[in-house]
């Protein structure tokens, strides 16, 4: 049997990428992206773990759920 070379390898990839792309990607919108700043903000290890903990149980970042936070706290 012959030995594929590393170049067959990513060829077979990027054909696999290539034919399925389209039922992948198909409709799929890019995301608005809106200028964003960085606040740094010093809380409690305990109030850190909290929002951890909160951030698996929904599987979001601690960074969304702290912009979620803040735009329904400022409405």
């Amino acid at each position: 049997m012959a030995e594929k070379n590393m170049n067959d390898y990513k060829q077979d990839e990027q054909d696999f990428v290539y034919e399925n792309s389209n039922s992948l990607w198909e409709g799929l919108e890019p995301e608005e992206r809106r200028p964003k700043i960085r606040i740094n903000v010093d809380v409690d290890v305990n109030l850190n773990d909290r929002l951890a903990e909160k951030a698996r149980k929904l599987n979001k970042s601690k960074s969304e759920i702290i912009r979620v936070l803040l735009d329904r706290a400022l409405d």
